[in-house]
């Protein structure tokens, strides 16, 4: 890892370059999203309204965000209804039980992708997030094998669901 990533809280002030570097993300090789920088920017603020909300991100040595990802609270029933409209079949979401979460963005630049950053990302919010939660749910990509490695490496399994959205999109569970 290079000494000159540093990962912060989340903070409001990196509003934009965040949601900036997740269309970055999310527009590029191998994704190739369709979503504008006002989507992502609506889709940040609505979460930020949500209980629990947080986020960790990585910033290179001038300060400027190169990767980061944003979580909030939810319970089971939450989980379903946001993966309703998404997934299915809808009698294989699942409605875990206990305090959860729900991992809403991850991932880093492409300039700075395999030197292992969003396998560290992802690793110091899991420490923190296993303590407080009994699962973690989030969504993949079939197309981008490389993070897809990263959360299985961390124990998160794919459930048998299809995007009814977006061909490729997988979910995935992680049970504490």
């Amino acid at each position: 890892m290079n000494k000159t990533i540093e990962l912060i809280p989340y903070r409001s002030e990196y509003r934009a370059e965040v949601a900036q570097a997740i269309r970055e993300m999310l527009t590029t090789p191998p994704l190739h999203e369709t979503v504008s920088l006002n989507d992502v920017i609506a889709q940040l603020d609505a979460d930020q309204r949500r209980e629990a909300f947080g986020g960790l991100l990585a910033v290179d040595e001038r300060q400027h965000v190169i990767g980061g990802m944003w979580w909030f609270g939810l319970d089971g029933q939450g989980l379903y209804e946001r993966w309703k409209p998404r997934f299915a079949p809808r009698e294989a979401i699942p409605t875990p039980k206990g305090k959860g979460v729900y991992i809403a963005n991850i991932g880093v630049i492409p300039s700075v992708r395999r030197r292992g950053l969003g396998k560290y990302l992802l690793g110091a919010a899991l420490s923190n997030l296993e303590l407080e939660h009994d699962w973690i749910a989030t969504v993949g990509y079939q197309s981008f094998a490389a993070g897809l490695a990263v959360l299985h490496g961390h124990g998160f399994a794919q459930l048998p669901l299809q995007s009814v959205q977006a061909q490729g999109r997988l979910a995935l569970i992680k049970y504490i």
